[in-house]
């Protein structure tokens, strides 16, 4: 874009030779011949540069200069003075009252188009940081408006998040309320029991049960679909469904309490027909222990049970089919074993199993987990709970844990009863 000039000055020859200069040199220009009509030039057209010759009749060029520079509107125009007069008062007069330069008359081509260019430079590159500058401010403006609003934001999600925190805790209160107490373990069997719960979050999708219904002892471990609040909302139903078909003593075999658990489960969430789509549910181990005969049934769903006598193995396997919808149902198969003295029952969910870390962070696995539980029978059962706790946070290292883990530990002794 050429730069516009606006040549103030009384003598025509001066106007002309000035304008022929600065047309050969790239620039527009345009003139009046008074300092006092300038203000009224300005109002029609605005210039990037103004040539304001000092000693003219009526209003000189240094009264027209203050007054420019008084201007709200025209004060940033720079000035170049021009003179015969080259005193060092005249000079410094005008420097002081605002002149960006000044050129001595007569008028030379060199030092015409030296002081314009570096005068025109300068307005351009102040223009330039000027609008950088606005650019800067709206920015910082905007950013201002950006980090209120985040603000907010921030403040609304933190009354959000301790609002949902503080829902999963007393969720957490509720869960805990209906899973059983050390107490109710105690009762069946002493000390001789361990649970080993860490739920993924602070509240999780494994439950473990007991209840003593005369002289039978049902204890369970069940993993219900999904884990946190979900997970948490399928355990209390399960754990309220098996309190009732236990205590109501309606069935007799650990196969009939899945099955009355699987139609109360899929009553609860109307899974029936071809194409279901919600097929929430739980694998469970269920056992039940005849105390006068040392007989304990088993019953699993996709859930085995384990027992150890003699420093050996004993897989029990499950029916495969879960608590909940399934294809191809089949009836829960239970199973009889003669207990003998110091036999270690271990009852769990896959999620010590599914664990990844070690050194190739790879799952623990099946193997190694029965490996495990077969290397520390040796030790009282309590500790054992510490021990695999101990060996779980090694092999975690700093992974996230993958799902709720459950595992119940029971050393069967014979035991005689504390009343209820």
């Amino acid at each position: 874009m050429e730069s516009k000039i606006l040549v103030v000055d009384d003598e025509k020859t001066i106007i002309q030779h000035v304008r022929a200069l600065l047309d050969s040199f790239g620039y527009k220009s345009a003139y009046v011949h008074r300092a006092h009509i300038l203000m009224k030039r300005l109002e029609s057209e605005l210039f990037d540069l103004i040539l304001l010759d000092i000693n003219m009749p009526g209003i000189d060029g240094i009264t027209g200069l203050k007054q420019l520079k008084e201007h709200p509107v025209y004060k940033d125009i720079p000035v170049i003075m021009m003179t015969g007069d080259t005193s060092d008062k005249t000079v410094e007069t005008c420097f002081i009252h605002g002149a960006a330069d000044y050129i001595t008359k007569p008028v030379e081509e060199l030092v015409l188009k030296a002081r314009v260019k570096s005068v025109i430079e300068k307005q351009e590159y102040n223009r330039e940081i000027q609008t950088q500058l606005s650019e800067i401010q709206k920015q910082k403006e905007e950013l201002l408006v950006q980090t209120e609003l985040l603000e907010e934001q921030k403040e609304d999600l933190l009354e959000k998040n301790k609002n949902i925190s503080d829902s999963i805790n007393y969720a957490k209160e509720i869960q805990k309320t209906l899973l059983p107490s050390d107490n109710d373990f105690h009762k069946c069997f002493s000390d001789d029991y361990f649970i080993y719960y860490h739920p993924k979050g602070t509240i999780g999708g494994d439950f473990y049960f007991i209840n003593k219904v005369n002289d039978t002892i049902v204890f369970a471990v069940a993993d219900c679909t999904g884990h946190g609040v979900p997970g948490a909302l399928i355990t209390m139903l399960g754990i309220t469904f098996l309190q009732d078909i236990t205590k109501k003593n309606i069935v007799n075999t650990t196969g009939k309490v899945l099955e009355l658990l699987r139609k109360r489960v899929k009553d609860a969430f109307k899974s029936y027909g071809k194409d279901i789509q919600n097929k929430n549910g739980m694998d469970i181990a269920v056992c039940a222990l005849n105390t006068k005969t040392n007989i304990m049934q088993y019953s699993g769903a996709f859930s085995p049970m384990l027992i150890i006598r003699d420093e050996e193995f004993l897989d029990y396997k499950p029916t495969r089919n879960p608590i909940g919808y399934y294809p191809v149902e089949k009836e829960f198969e239970t199973q009889e074993i003669q207990l003998q003295k110091d036999d270690y029952i271990y009852l769990f969910s896959d999620g010590y199993q599914d664990q990844t870390g070690g050194d190739k962070n790879k799952k623990f696995l099946k193997r190694r987990f029965y490996d495990l539980l077969l290397k520390i029978n040796k030790y009282p059962i309590q500790e054992q709970k510490d021990i695999l706790d101990k060996i779980m946070q090694k092999w975690k290292g700093n992974n996230s844990q993958v799902d709720d883990m459950t595992i119940m530990g029971i050393k069967w002794n014979n035991y005689t009863f504390i009343n209820d």
